[in-house]
């Protein structure tokens, strides 16, 4: 089984054009461990949960589906969030092999029960950018074009590395944490509003980090399994 969510299945409503108009503005990232985020029912909150990764390795593909239990409210809305990443030490040939595999599993990702959205996280390095940006302009095309399309950024990549500009996702949300020694400039060039045009509809924010006015959309990850106290938390330094 592709992935145990405890819900039901609802219609779509997005349009396209319009494909992430109507998710939250607020979203809690859901990683690879068991999350039970019923607490969320009756609050105006999404869920980018990690459905799969594609461990990409010389020629050859892995493709690791989500292991963990995640328990949500029926009326929560959903993103499937893929991750791609390089095995530790290979060398990545970037075949269309690969490139197939990525694209078909996002895919198979979006056709989870009431799934309005589709993430791709992944951390391209410089020889693996059109690698990324031919994925993503197969994916959306391929696409149910009522579904949204998100990308993770690394903060640099909306800070002058500007390889994102007319890739063809509705959103890209900068990862504001983790992000080493340019933290500081970076994050007053994020309070700014200074940050790349493609960037500005989505901020990535860690619980554990120091938080940036964000801009559009908000994207929280916790280190540690949520709860509605560690939530409540969050939501108060966000909206203090």
């Amino acid at each position: 089984m592709f992935l145990a969510v405890a819900l039901l299945v609802a219609p779509l409503s997005s349009a396209a054009g319009n494909r992430l108009e109507e998710f939250p503005q607020l979203v809690l990232w859901a990683w690879e461990r068991p999350e039970d985020l019923r607490f969320l029912a009756g609050r105006d909150t999404g869920v980018a949960f990690l459905a799969a990764t594609v461990r990409l390795s010389r020629g050859e593909t892995q493709v690791v589906r989500r292991r963990q239990p995640l328990l949500v409210d029926p009326a929560t809305p959903l993103m499937a969030v893929m991750r791609v990443e390089r095995v530790r030490g290979a060398r990545v040939l970037l075949t269309a092999e690969q490139r197939e595999a990525v694209v078909s599993t996002a895919l198979r990702a979006a056709r989870l029960p009431r799934v309005s959205a589709v993430q791709i996280d992944g951390d391209a390095t410089l020889s693996e950018r059109d690698f990324y940006r031919a994925a993503l302009t197969e994916l959306r095309g391929r696409l149910d074009q009522r579904l949204g399309l998100s990308f993770t950024a690394l903060a640099s990549w909306c800070a002058g590395d500007r390889w994102l500009e007319g890739v063809p996702v509705d959103e890209t949300v900068p990862m504001l944490f983790q992000m080493g020694a340019d933290a500081a400039a970076i994050r007053a060039r994020a309070a700014a509003g200074r940050l790349a045009p493609e960037c500005r509809a989505a901020t990535g924010l860690a619980t554990n980090e120091a938080f940036v006015r964000p801009s559009g959309r908000v994207y929280l990850f916790s280190p540690e399994p949520w709860t509605a106290g560690l939530y409540e938390a969050a939501l108060g330094r966000i909206s203090p």
